[in-house]
């Protein structure tokens, strides 16, 4: 039987702690914290890469269910982002710059996570410090 899960029916506190354990170590394996966006698809195979490292498989009857809750949670975050041609405005690929990138934005996903699972944060001034403040945060959280 195929599962289907409604985003707006979804919520961060839905999702297994192993499965949120993981994207957060997925997320803060990124060199600069905060700075990528990614593709929805990219985060989820990410993500369940690293759980199958981590843990082995999971039950193959908790696999799917985790797959789309995650997949939901995470396209929740997706826009389209547009460069502005400025050098901290531009979008950059490994293939040049663009016009615009479909995706998530790494920082944008962390402040929803953390709002999502009431996680207490400090501000911060700058992505790569807001990142890594937001990272400890959901962690102190997810772990109590």
């Amino acid at each position: 039987m195929t599962q289907t899960t409604d985003a707006t029916q979804v919520k961060w506190d839905d999702l297994p702690r192993v499965w949120l354990t993981a994207l957060v170590d997925t997320l803060s394996l990124d060199t600069m914290p905060g700075h990528d966006i990614i593709s929805t698809t990219g985060i989820v195979e990410m993500t369940t890469d690293r759980l199958r490292m981590e843990h082995g498989n999971p039950p193959s009857e908790d696999m799917p269910d985790g797959i789309v809750r995650l997949t939901a949670l995470v396209e929740d975050n997706e826009r389209t982002y547009q460069s502005d041609g400025s050098p901290k405005g531009s979008i950059t690929t490994s293939e040049g710059p663009v016009d615009e990138l479909r995706g998530v934005y790494i920082l944008d996903l962390l402040r929803d996570i953390q709002r999502g699972i009431d996680a207490e944060y400090r501000s911060a001034l700058g992505r790569g410090t807001e990142a890594n403040r937001l990272i400890e945060s959901i962690r102190e959280t997810i772990n109590g």
